[in-house]
């Protein structure tokens, strides 16, 4: 009896209010910062570029560990599944370690020159990573919810699909919907902050 207690305590301490899902976007807040007040160089660039990983990353394992919460308690747990979540939390893992040795371990910002559109240089590393940044968009922003949701309404009793939809359901479309509101909201702020400065 003392175990699903303890169990149902750790749940409520994940599930996340609207001020603490802010709260985990405070890195993305701070690179739309450094980008609009201090972006001189190419060492705030890479900051920026960090902060971003580093949310994409703490984003990303929230979720993940909702989702894959809820398919062990799912009667129908699916392998493919728990497999899907993890593939984007490994990659985004990776590519944080991969920003944060090149921003404080071995920067190079021999060359840079700030320009109002920078060339990106296409290689396989970089084409890795953006296939990885859309599969990992599109199961944040799309297939986990619907997976998620399409499976509590296969369950029969009506008090279990309110118990999985408060516990993992819910937080995982607050999630979604705080993340659309921080980065709309930074992107409208930058070019409102353009606009101003084209206008002074």
């Amino acid at each position: 009896m003392i175990q699903p207690q303890v169990s149902f305590t750790l749940s409520m301490k994940i599930r996340l209010n609207y001020w603490q899902l802010i709260l985990l976007f405070l890195p993305t807040i701070a690179a739309f910062t450094i980008f609009n007040f201090l972006h001189t160089t190419q060492a705030s660039f890479r900051v920026v570029d960090f902060l971003f990983v580093l949310n994409i990353c703490l984003a990303t394992g929230y979720q993940a560990y909702l989702a894959i919460g809820f398919n062990k308690q799912n009667a129908n747990q699916s392998t493919w599944f728990s497999i899907h979540m993890y593939i984007p939390v490994i990659f985004t893992i990776t590519y944080l370690l991969y920003s944060a040795y090149f921003t404080f371990i071995k920067p190079s910002y021999a060359n840079f020159k700030v320009e109002p559109i920078k060339r990106i240089s296409h290689n396989s590393t970089t084409s890795i990573i953006l296939f990885f940044l859309f599969y990992t968009a599109i199961t944040f922003f799309i297939i986990n919810n619907r997976y998620v949701s399409a499976q509590i309404k296969k369950v029969v009793d009506v008090d279990e699909q309110e118990n999985l939809r408060l516990t993992f359901l819910n937080p995982m479309k607050q999630l979604v919907k705080v993340s659309w509101i921080v980065i709309i909201g930074g992107f409208a702020l930058s070019v409102i902050i353009d606009i101003v400065r084209q206008a002074i």
